[in-house]
């Protein structure tokens, strides 16, 4: 056998249709409103935790900022509805399982694990959201109700 170099074409490659640009703008994905994403609580529960946290983080107390859409038109509040039983481990998308947290502090509890359950902010798997206390920026220890409310508890969070 002889040893052979890189083949040659004997045709050029031509195309049939013409390549077209489009922006990156144009294709990403628009957002729909009122739906829930994978991972992230719906739009009415989130509304009811903002509700219920007055407009400030549950865990540090920062006033979340407000701004309006450019796309839709409405207002928004620039926070993230975290799952204190998280979505892998089978949490349910209701009001009693959703902290408003600022996007540091959700960070946080998803970076330290083990300060966020001991805070309330994960319950741990085959828990309930309901009965897993909270303990608040401002010291209380409370539990979400199903309404969009705290209940007052003076028993400490159990870290198990």
């Amino acid at each position: 056998m002889k040893p052979s170099g890189p083949l040659k074409r004997t045709t050029p490659l031509e195309r049939k249709t013409p390549l077209r640009r489009t922006s990156l703008r144009a294709r990403r994905p628009k957002p729909v409103i009122g739906t829930s994403g994978p991972g992230t609580p719906s739009a009415q529960v989130r509304l009811v935790a903002v509700r219920r946290s007055g407009g400030r983080c549950e865990r540090c107390g920062c006033p979340f900022t407000f701004f309006v859409d450019d796309r839709s038109g409405e207002a928004v509040f620039d926070f993230d509805g975290h799952h204190r039983l998280l979505r892998s481990q089978g949490g349910p998308d209701l009001v009693a399982n959703c902290a408003a947290l600022c996007r540091t502090c959700h960070s946080r509890c998803h970076a330290y694990p083990l300060e966020a359950r001991a805070l309330g902010f994960i319950v741990p798997p085959m828990h309930d959201p309901y009965t897993w206390a909270v303990i608040l920026h401002d010291g209380r220890t409370v539990r979400f109700d199903e309404f969009g409310g705290y209940d007052e508890c003076f028993e400490p969070v159990d870290a198990a």
